[in-house]
Parts: structure tokens; C-alpha cells; sequence
């Protein structure tokens, strides 16, 4: 079982990868490593929900799933489920080469941040970011 000791790792865990993102966002990183990290935090995010709730996390890196295990809609993250389906796309692309997906797009990074900004603002597992 989890505990609130792991949920809170979970969280700190996304929130250092939505800085992450951040900071490659703006000292010019690639496209898909900005992505990865939204993906990354948002995952994290969700996983510390579920942890919060005494449940371990499923090992997934689909956020829709990870999403209803949680609990919550994506319009509870602030985003749409085609948000969160474009950032589960965004992993599988920056770690498997041969999906045949095309590299990330400034935009795509920009989308990102706006996902994974929104999703940890939006429904938070037991603490805000940061505390």
C-alpha cells in the first residue's frame, strides 16, 4: 500500500519536472524534452493523487488512465482529455523511436507547459505545489 509519505515524494518528484520543463522552455531546450517533462509531472501528479488515497499507483504512462484512477476528469486538471492524450503521445514519442512520430514543434512545447501548468494548478493531490 501507499502512504502519505510516497504521495508527497510523488508530488515533489512533479514538481521538479514541470521546472524542469520551465527551464529548458525558456533557455531555448528541444521541443520534445520540454514535452517529456510536462508529461512526466503530470504523470507524477496523478500518481501522487492516487498515493494520497492509501492506493499504489498503477505503473502506466497513460495520464487518461492514470486520470480515472485518480479520480478526476481532465476538465478537473484544467485541460481536456485530448490534452492529456497529446502529453501521453509526447512520452512515447521522446522515448520510443520507432512510433514514427515526427519531432516536437515549439507549439507542441508550449502546449505542454500550458497542460502541465494547468494540471498541477488544478486538482491537487493532498498539497499545493511547492509546499
Amino acid at each position: 500500500m501507499s502512504t502519505q509519505p510516497e504521495a508527497a515524494a510523488w508530488r515533489e518528484r512533479a514538481v521538479v519536472d514541470l521546472d524542469s520543463a520551465e527551464r529548458l522552455a525558456a533557455h531555448g531546450g528541444h521541443p520534445d524534452a520540454v514535452c517529456f517533462h510536462c508529461q512526466q509531472a503530470v504523470e507524477k501528479w496523478l500518481k501522487a493523487r492516487i498515493a494520497s488515497r492509501d492506493v499504489d499507483p498503477p505503473r502506466t504512462h497513460d495520464l487518461i488512465a492514470l486520470a480515472r484512477a485518480a479520480g478526476v476528469a481532465s476538465t478537473d486538471l484544467g485541460c481536456a482529455d485530448s490534452d492529456l492524450s497529446f502529453l501521453t503521445g509526447c512520452y512515447l514519442a521522446s522515448r520510443y523511436p520507432d512510433t514514427g512520430a515526427t519531432p516536437g514543434t515549439p507549439e507542441d512545447g508550449l502546449r505542454a507547459l500550458r497542460i502541465a501548468r494547468a494540471a498541477l494548478a488544478g486538482s491537487a493531490p493532498t498539497a499545493p505545489p511547492g509546499s
